[in-house]
């Protein structure tokens, strides 16, 4: 909110659309009985940020899993314990079965041959969906919302040539189309 005061200052350039890049462990997270939980305090925060964009006529574009090292230490947020490159600990162990330790900016490159199986998860279909959902342009939080990026900077291990495009057709086929299929399978 404080960036998009001074956008909006005299003198400061003219924007017109700002990219919003959550973190996803702090909207996603592991709650005290086990379930996966989404977090409504998270989303209305985030539905307070495009409002407060769009009194600024700015226009958002939500990137929903922004994976990435987290720019603060690993123990700012609990949720971050046991993250790696912005995805939850929860999702991680889902995929590989073990535990996660707490260094969340660590960049172990076996996990980059499972981000396919961390995006394919139900609970991740069921993040993205939520955030589809809630800023759709029909409703009053997605009046302002022109883009959704489901995923910035996917890692997969594609095919046997490990090719960019090979990487990305995996993920449009295997996960991309599942997100957006209407109920079950593509």
């Amino acid at each position: 909110n404080k960036q998009l005061t001074a956008m909006v200052a005299d003198g400061a350039p003219a924007f017109s659309v700002v990219r919003v890049a959550l973190d996803w462990p702090r909207f996603q997270y592991r709650a005290p009985d086990g379930t996966i939980t989404i977090d409504p305090d998270g989303l209305a925060a985030l539905d307070d940020l495009v409002d407060s964009a769009a009194k600024a006529d700015i226009h958002v574009i939500l990137d929903v899993i922004h994976v990435r090292v987290p720019d603060g230490p690993c123990a700012a947020d609990d949720r971050l314990v046991g993250a790696k490159w912005n995805v939850p600990a929860w999702a991680w162990e889902k995929v590989t079965s073990a535990p996660q330790d707490a260094d969340c900016k660590a960049r172990p490159n076996e996990l980059g041959d499972l981000m396919d199986e961390v995006l394919k998860l139900p609970e991740t279909t069921n993040f993205i969906r939520t955030i589809l959902k809630r800023y759709d342009a029909s409703t009053p939080q997605g009046r302002n919302v022109v883009a959704v990026e489901p995923v910035s900077e996917p890692e997969s291990s594609g095919d046997a040539t490990g090719s960019a495009p090979s990487r990305n057709q995996r993920l449009i086929d295997g996960v991309y189309a599942k997100w957006l299929a209407p109920k079950g399978e593509a």
